[in-house]
């Protein structure tokens, strides 16, 4: 309590009133930066989903086509080795 009764009135309310501006001045700057840095991610996640699908189905496609070809390879591969005992 002594020192609100050693310091005047007026360099009380000056400090606060300084601090006051200090947080209204630097507040909407540190929240626009974060906004901006929180869409930036988000939209980076939003496109990292959105390509990482894309490559998940050509991946499932990719895969889809080497079974095949491996299922007729190995289809041609009897074939011809039956045809080569019986000749």
């Amino acid at each position: 309590m002594a020192f609100f009764d050693t310091t005047p009135v007026g360099r009380i309310v000056n400090r606060f009133a300084k601090d006051v501006d200090v947080c209204d001045s630097t507040l909407p700057f540190n929240l626009r930066l974060w906004l901006n840095s929180f869409f930036s991610v988000l939209a980076t996640l939003a496109i990292i989903s959105y390509r990482f699908e894309t490559i998940i189905k050509l991946a499932t496609f990719y895969y889809n086509l080497k079974s095949s070809f491996l299922q007729n390879l190995n289809n041609l591969v009897v074939i011809l080795l039956t045809a080569l005992r019986f000749s």
